[in-house]
């Protein structure tokens, strides 16, 4: 018998469709484990920080755009998605249309982040296009530090995934670790990631 013959024979013979095994775990009443001795914004903070973001308070920014524009003083094309908390509009905009060549710097806004690791839910609904976070040489994520989750089991149900068309859990800057074994920031997109965390505490 064959090698791919006997891989088939097997799979024919195995238990699989006679509901053997074990189901999966129900979910739903999965809940946060209160005896943390973290909180979920400890957490998170730790962990986007794991991931090669930066994370700063809205709060400690009483000017931002001077704040922008000492921290990125080479973004001199700007797209941002958010118009609150004193941020500039962007210059990247012309006659209502985007102009999406070239930007240094991009501003979202996330729709809530996960503790356990570092990512941010950023749903169509905040996104002028999809592909902004991703073009992007900077990029800043507004986010309500209030609007925290545990784990991605609740970030799944949180995200309502069947109901919207498209979302995007962001983790840090973009990087891969393929090549020679090194790791390199910003391969695919944004070279640097700054979460800015404002809003109430949980």
């Amino acid at each position: 018998m064959s090698s791919r013959a006997s891989i088939l024979e097997a799979i024919r013979q195995s238990n699989a469709s006679s509901g053997s095994l074990e189901s999966m775990p129900d979910m739903k009443d999965l809940q946060q484990n209160e005896d943390k001795k973290e909180t979920l914004l400890n957490a998170f903070i730790r962990s986007a920080r794991l991931q090669g973001a930066d994370v700063s308070f809205a709060k400690d920014i009483p000017e931002p755009a001077k704040w922008l524009k000492n921290l990125y003083p080479e973004a001199d094309h700007i797209l941002s998605a958010v118009n609150e908390n004193g941020f500039p509009p962007g210059n990247r905009i012309q006659s209502g249309r985007p102009d999406f060549r070239q930007v240094d710097l991009s501003i979202i806004r996330g729709a809530f982040g996960v503790a356990e690791n570092g990512s941010v839910w950023v749903p169509e609904s905040s996104l002028p296009v999809r592909v902004l976070p991703f073009i992007c040489t900077h990029l800043i994520i507004l986010l309500n530090r209030a609007n925290l989750v545990a784990h991605m089991h609740e970030a799944y149900r949180r995200a309502l995934l069947p109901e919207i068309p498209f979302g995007v859990f962001i983790a840090g800057p973009s990087k891969t670790a393929d090549i020679e074994q090194s790791l390199v920031i910003g391969a695919q997109g944004p070279k640097s990631v700054m979460i800015l965390l404002d809003g109430l505490s949980a």
